[in-house]
């Protein structure tokens, strides 16, 4: 948290009422660059240190693979993720309207 606040990616609110917020428009955070931000090693198996590694094919499969991964992240903004909150706000509710046990009724 405290690296995401010094990265302004959010704000620590003191006092009453505190807690965190957006440090930044939603439209200004990357999630790729979020991610990548957040994230620090994306190595999907340990091919450093492997014997085979200059010769295996699967290396370059995998920096294939991540790169189209984090290309996709890279199109969206945190607004783009926030475009249904209300639907989910609504669903939510709706889940937890029907979980509430029923009253107690005693004869």
């Amino acid at each position: 948290m405290n690296d995401l606040a010094r990265s302004r990616y959010i704000e620590n609110v003191r006092g009453r009422g505190g807690g965190i917020r957006l440090g930044r428009a939603p439209e200004e955070i990357n999630i790729g660059t979020l991610v990548r931000h957040t994230e620090g090693g994306f190595d999907l198996v340990g091919c450093a240190s492997c014997v085979i590694a200059p010769a295996c094919s699967l290396t370059s499969v995998l920096k294939e693979a991540l790169c189209a991964f984090l290309a996709v992240l890279d199109r969206y903004s945190l607004a783009d993720l926030m475009d249904k909150r209300q639907d989910m706000g609504l669903l939510l509710a709706e889940t937890a309207f029907s979980q509430k046990p029923a009253d107690d009724v005693r004869a």
